[in-house]
């Protein structure tokens, strides 16, 4: 554990809501930029360390009040770990005293670095209000309206619901929470798509197979007309309706210079008074 850890005191407030949705926010020190965003296992350790929710510490700044200094630099150390691999307590603090060596301050510190680190990492949303805009990671995969005491609690009961939606361990405690809302939501408009498809295709069958039992008991097959499989999907089999057709046009040819000859060794024979 770095000199960052240890006991903390829980803030408590309303969550403050980020401008703007991105990948990842940068922390530019020194002339160096710092990617910073939090995973799920990162949330996760830090809350069983900090033994609080994370967004109670961002709470305080509604009253004006600042999260302690130790608390923002932590979670920071742990937002950096997954782009700035092998970096330390000690180098974030290093680097936050360069930081203020440029003009920097706490407040500026949590306004453009700490609270930008919630928004990439799906704890706040897109855009303030309700005006239908769009909505953090984490009020989205909170659907019944279930209230979590911990951040943690929602990611164990998101954890199950990722894995049935083909995401993997790895994948899902590398990513943040907006992240797996985003896959898990990803994978159910894929799966409508699929169920919609097959309902599709049973009901082309059913219809194919009902023309097909009509062709043989009607009296009038002729005029039950088949269709092919690039009328049910004209997008999907372009290129084999276009050589279909090519082929029906020489077959059509074929046929067309086969009933000439026929007529024309039918009429020959009639000239010369062949029977």
């Amino acid at each position: 554990m770095g000199v960052l850890s240890g006991e903390t005191e829980e803030v408590q407030a309303e969550v403050v809501e980020a401008p703007k949705r991105k990948p990842f926010t940068i922390w530019e020190v020194d002339g160096k930029e710092y990617r910073l965003k939090l995973t799920t296992s990162e949330i996760v350790s830090l809350e069983s360390k900090l033994r609080v929710n994370l967004l109670t510490i961002i709470s305080s700044a509604d009253d004006g009040s600042l999260p302690p200094l130790k608390v923002m630099l932590l979670i920071t150390h742990g937002a950096m770990k997954k782009f700035q691999h092998g970096i330390k307590e000690d180098d974030v603090i290093e680097l936050f005293d360069k930081y203020c060596e440029e003009g920097g301050t706490q407040m500026t510190f949590m306004t453009d670095v700490f609270l930008p680190i919630y928004q990439v990492s799906g704890f706040l949303p897109s855009s303030s209000g309700n005006d239908g805009q769009e909505t953090s990671g984490s009020e989205r995969a909170n659907v019944e309206n279930i209230e979590f005491e911990y951040v943690s609690d929602l990611i164990n009961e998101l954890y199950p619901v990722a894995l049935d939606c083909d995401i993997s361990s790895f994948l899902f405690w590398e990513s943040s929470v907006l992240e797996i809302t985003d896959y898990i939501e990803s994978y159910r408009r894929k799966e409508k798509r699929k169920q919609k498809q097959i309902a599709v295709d049973n009901h082309i069958l059913a219809d194919q197979l009902l023309k097909g039992i009509s062709v043989i008991f009607s009296e009038e097959n002729k005029a039950i007309e088949i269709n092919e499989l690039w009328d049910y999907y004209p997008g999907l089999f372009e290129e084999e309706k276009k050589q279909h057709l090519i082929e029906q046009e020489e077959n059509e040819f074929e046929n067309f210079k086969a009933r000439r000859m026929k007529f024309a060794n039918a009429y020959n024979k009639k000239f010369k008074g062949d029977d």
